[in-house]
């Protein structure tokens, strides 16, 4: 595993996550998958998800810190035979504060390459977009 690829629920509407919390959305998640054989088949090929890398432009997460998290008994992977999973609340927080320690650059050096005042920015609109499907609980990612 080297890095994490985000995505968006593309099954879910806004609509019917608001009032539900993150884990009765991954619980939803889980039912309707639980039956499929070929998960990651299935779930690129009917745009359950939606790739974001074409959204986000500076963002790189290391999936090498979360390794155990990732593990096959992992209670945020969509399935037991998927490559994707979801970002919970607690994951959430962990994220930022590794995207913050990631890009506060003490040495003049940063694994997020923030060279100038362009690239801050995307980077902060890349946690914009990142921080505004979690709200809306329909942040996933591969890790691969």
């Amino acid at each position: 595993m080297k890095n994490f690829y985000f995505a968006r629920i593309n099954f879910f509407s806004e609509e019917f996550t608001k009032d539900r919390d993150h884990e009765s959305v991954l619980g939803e998640l889980k039912r309707i998958l639980e039956r499929e054989d070929d998960i990651d088949a299935l779930i690129e090929d009917k745009k359950i998800v939606v790739d974001l890398s074409v959204e986000l432009n500076k963002l790189i997460i290391s999936a090498e810190p979360y390794v155990t998290l990732l593990s096959s008994d992992s209670q945020i992977q969509l399935h037991p035979k998927s490559k994707y999973y979801f970002v919970d609340k607690d994951l959430w927080k962990r994220l930022q504060e590794d995207i913050f320690l990631k890009a506060k650059s003490i040495s003049g050096e940063n694994e997020l390459d923030i060279q100038d005042g362009d690239d801050f920015f995307e980077l902060v609109g890349d946690c914009a977009v990142l921080e505004n499907y979690f709200s809306k609980k329909l942040l996933v990612f591969e890790a691969s």
